[in-house]
């Protein structure tokens, strides 16, 4: 035990009863992991932002395949995989409110990655309500 400091906000309490944020660290690092282990072998191509830009954010390019005219404020970064899909990171940069929009996506079969299932699904609609802070990983 250090103590030399004075530790606050941890996820574990000194008493080592976890504290309101423990379930909230859980949830992230188990999106992390899934989201991780589909990008793992990808390679990275471009990253941009759509919506609002951010102070050093780099625009979407005029070849981008995903945009959006919608006024959501959002981070896509796009990767490569070794089979030849194209994955798409889609980021809400809000942390505050969910983010509705359509995407402007390639023509091509689109699937959704489904964490909880940690599994790939058919997805048609161009239609996304991203909640705050979240992301979408897209494939085609």
């Amino acid at each position: 035990f250090d103590s030399s400091t004075t530790w606050s906000h941890a996820i574990i309490n000194p008493d080592g009863s976890r504290d309101a944020h423990y379930d909230m660290v859980k949830a992230v690092n188990a999106t992390v992991l899934s989201l991780g282990a589909q990008l793992l072998n990808a390679e990275s191509t471009g990253v941009y932002q759509l919506g609002t830009l951010p102070p050093h954010g780099t625009a979407a390019p005029a070849d981008a395949p995903v945009t959006t005219t919608d006024k959501a404020d959002l981070t896509v970064g796009l990767f490569k995989t070794t089979d030849g899909h194209t994955l798409a990171l889609i980021a809400n940069r809000d942390y505050k409110n969910v983010a509705s929009f359509t995407l402007h996506l390639p023509d091509a079969k689109l699937e959704i990655f489904d964490q909880p299932s940690n599994s790939w699904r058919p997805y048609t609609n161009r239609e996304f309500h991203l909640p705050a802070a979240a992301a979408y990983l897209l494939r085609w």
